[in-house]
C-alpha cells in the first residue's frame, strides 16, 4: 500500500543540471513504480518518509504559474517533466497534478491577444521558436494518453517512454510500472497523434537488457532511441546487487567486473554492437545529444553508455 500525502512547495520549476534541459518539473516526490534500479532513491532524504522506496508518494501543491512572469523566463528554454519521478504514476489519475501543470504551461505558451478559435494556442504561424519553449516528458505509463488533448497543443513537445526490456517476466522483477505492452501501445498512440516520440532504453542491465529486441519493438514509433547504462548510485547499489546474487547468480562475475573492477569492456562491446545495428538499418548513430542532426531517417540512436 502506497502512503500518499500532500506537500506544499514554493515552485514546481527548478533549474536542471541534466543535458538538454534548462528547467525540471516533478509534480510528485517518491514513486509507486518502485523500480529496483532507480537512481532517484536519493530523493527520499528530501521527504519526511522513512519507509522503503516505493511505499510513499508526496503530491506537490505549488502556486499557480503566472504567465506574465514565466513567459519571458521560459522563452527559448527547455523543460523536462519527470526528471526524478514519473509524472504519470497511478496516483495521477486521482490527483491530476501533471495535467494541472500542463494546463498552466499552455497558458504561458499563449502570447496575449493571439489566441486561436479553440482558446488554447495561437495559430502555428504566429508562434516563433524564440518566444516558445520546448517540453519533454519521461514516463513508463500509458496514462499519458489521457493528456493528448493538451500535449498536441504545444508547438515543441517530446514524449519519452522508458523501456529497458520487452520481457514482461523480467519487467515484473524490476518494477511495478505498467506492462511493456501498455507502454508500447501508448508510444504508438503518441506517435500517431503527431507528437515527437522517443524510447529511453535505460538503465541497460548488463546481461539482461536485450537492446536489439527493444529497438525492434519501438523503432516504428520513435524519432529517437536513447540508451544509457545502469548507474549503481549508492542508493540503489545494494538492491540491484542483491537481485543479481539471488535471482541472476550467473551474472555475478560480470557485475563484479563492471561495478567493482570498473572494467569498460562490456560498454565498448555494446557500442560496437549498436553501431552494427545502426549501419545495418541505415539509422543515424551518435553518443551525444549535440551530434543529433535533423533527418528524414528515423529513429536516431543516441548511446549515452558509450565510454568516452
Amino acid at each position: 500500500m502506497t502512503q500518499t500525502s500532500v506537500k506544499a512547495v514554493k515552485s514546481i520549476l527548478s533549474r536542471s543540471q541534466l543535458p538538454g534541459s534548462d528547467w525540471a518539473a516533478n509534480p510528485y516526490l517518491g514513486c509507486s513504480h518502485a523500480c529496483l534500479y532507480c537512481y532517484a532513491r536519493f530523493m527520499q532524504r528530501f521527504s519526511e518518509h522513512s519507509g522503503p522506496w516505493g511505499s510513499f508518494i508526496e503530491v506537490k501543491d505549488w502556486p499557480e504559474l503566472d504567465p506574465l512572469k514565466e513567459r519571458p523566463r521560459l522563452a527559448g528554454k527547455s523543460i523536462l517533466i519527470g526528471s526524478v519521478t514519473d509524472p504519470y504514476l497511478p496516483e495521477e489519475a486521482e490527483f491530476k497534478r501533471t495535467r494541472t501543470l500542463l494546463k498552466q504551461l499552455l497558458a504561458i505558451a499563449q502570447p496575449e491577444g493571439l489566441l486561436s478559435d479553440s482558446g488554447l494556442l495561437p495559430a502555428p504561424d504566429l508562434l516563433s521558436d524564440e518566444s516558445g519553449f520546448s517540453l519533454t516528458l519521461i514516463t513508463k505509463s500509458d496514462l499519458v494518453k489521457r493528456d493528448l488533448d493538451l500535449l498536441t497543443q504545444f508547438s515543441q513537445v517530446r514524449v519519452v517512454f522508458s523501456i529497458n526490456t520487452v520481457d514482461e517476466t523480467l519487467k515484473e522483477q524490476l518494477d511495478a510500472a505498467p506492462s511493456i505492452a501498455r507502454r508500447l501501445s501508448a508510444l504508438k498512440a503518441c506517435h500517431d497523434a503527431g507528437l515527437t516520440t522517443a524510447c529511453f532504453i535505460a538503465p541497460i542491465m548488463p546481461g539482461l537488457t536485450d537492446v536489439a529486441a527493444v529497438i525492434h519493438a519501438v523503432r516504428p514509433y520513435c524519432h529517437e532511441i536513447w540508451l544509457d547504462s545502469l548507474n549503481l548510485h549508492p542508493s540503489c547499489k545494494e538492491p540491484v546487487l542483491h537481485y543479481i546474487a539471488t535471482q541472476q547468480p550467473h551474472l555475478k562475475p560480470l557485475y563484479h567486473a563492471i561495478y567493482e573492477e570498473h572494467d569498460l569492456s562490456f560498454w565498448r562491446e555494446l557500442d560496437r554492437y549498436l553501431r552494427q545495428i545502426a549501419a545495418a538499418c541505415n539509422l543515424p548513430y551518435c553518443t551525444d545529444f549535440a551530434e543529433v542532426k535533423p533527418c528524414e531517417v528515423k529513429p536516431a540512436l543516441v548511446n549515452f553508455s558509450a565510454p568516452s
